[in-house]
């Protein structure tokens, strides 16, 4: 009985997107137990995958390599290396991230994200003193944190929900937003 029950929920799922058109391919008002698109939101949540990230602050002058080039602060007095792993290749994908300064600064910051899913890790400059980095864990979950580059420290981390986002909705015309169909 449980794999009847598991294929008509299979059948039923399927069968949504094809209510949401008429023959001729035109969407039709989709049922009232969509909800609104604009009420999907990105849930944020204390990180829970925090301990895959090792952050470290080290002191000397040790020549980093790396595939990709340097990135520079907008105004260009630090830059960081990507030390990505081959995404052609069976997980788990660990990725480290080096930070620098100008050559008169002694220390450099290494962040190392192991056992990340394939949306990788993506730092992006704020500003001189602030890098917000993005490190996708899965399809549906992703952590945020912002590190500060002066003091040395992450000052914001939290987890990025992308599951209410996937939904089929219904959007601002009423009209259904957000379902896929194969023809």
């Amino acid at each position: 009985m449980p794999g009847v029950m598991r294929t008509s929920l299979g059948v039923l799922l399927l069968a949504v997107p094809v209510v949401l058109q008429t023959s001729s391919g035109e969407p039709t008002q989709p049922p009232d137990w969509l909800p609104d698109c604009d009420l999907q939101v990105v849930t944020y949540s204390p990180s829970r995958y925090q301990s895959r990230i090792t952050f470290q602050s080290v002191a000397g002058s040790q020549e980093q390599t790396a595939k990709s080039p340097a990135v520079k602060s907008p105004q260009e007095t630090r830059w960081y290396l990507l030390q990505e792993p081959d995404m052609m290749k069976a997980g788990p994908w660990n990725t480290t991230l080096i930070v620098r300064g100008n050559p008169k600064q002694k220390n450099f910051i290494r962040l190392h994200f192991a056992d990340h899913g394939t949306g990788r890790v993506q730092p992006r400059w704020v500003n001189e003193k602030l890098l917000f980095i993005e490190v996708w864990w899965g399809r549906l979950v992703a952590t945020d944190l912002i590190v500060d580059i002066e003091k040395g420290e992450i000052v914001y981390i939290e987890d990025a929900g992308f599951h209410a986002t996937v939904a089929p909705c219904r959007g601002m015309d009423g009209r259904a937003a957000k379902v896929e169909t194969r023809h």
